[in-house]
């Protein structure tokens, strides 16, 4: 299983509340968001919101030499789920909000992963590290790394979108 699937799978334990019972991602489906019985619990109003934080986190990354808090499962649970305000935003619409937020993370990704491994071998591994940087220490430690992952981003967020649980699962 590569690092996508398990992300994947992450952010399908995300607990969400159906109705008053608290659940993982997993167990809900398109009707029960579309008969708006899911509160996602996310400390974001929009997705524009979303956008904005992730450009805040990405500009105190590159400023702070120590790795900021990311709870990448949230982040992506929000980038799938949160709704467009309806107006008075420069990110005008759900589609350019979600592009806006997957570039966001795409750079603060790479960032993070540049910083872990300018650093040569650390000792060890910071608490703050999410998946993909706890995966980056399992390879050569090289200066600048850029990696892109909007492609593979962009599947997840679909998949949670479209509540395509199942196939993860029984894999």
């Amino acid at each position: 299983m590569d690092a996508y699937s398990l992300l994947f799978l992450k952010c399908t334990e995300y607990e969400v509340y159906k109705g008053e019972t608290k659940v993982p991602l997993w167990q809900i489906t398109k009707e029960d968001i579309k008969a708006k019985n899911v509160n996602f619990d996310l400390p974001w109003s929009s997705i524009q919101d979303l956008a904005i934080t992730l450009f805040d986190i990405l500009k105190d990354q590159r400023r702070n030499p120590d790795l900021t808090y990311l709870n990448l499962e949230e982040i992506l649970v929000g980038i799938s789920f949160l709704n467009s305000e309806s107006s008075g935003t420069l990110i005008s619409n759900q589609d350019m909000a979600t592009i806006a937020c997957i570039n966001h993370l795409d750079d603060l990704l790479s960032t993070r992963i540049s910083k872990i491994c300018a650093h040569n071998v650390l000792m060890k591994m910071p608490e703050t590290a999410c998946l993909f940087e706890k995966i980056a220490f399992g390879f050569p430690q090289k200066k600048d790394v850029k990696i892109t992952v909007n492609p593979e981003l962009t599947k997840i967020i679909q998949r949670l979108r479209n509540c395509e649980f199942e196939s993860e699962l029984l894999n």
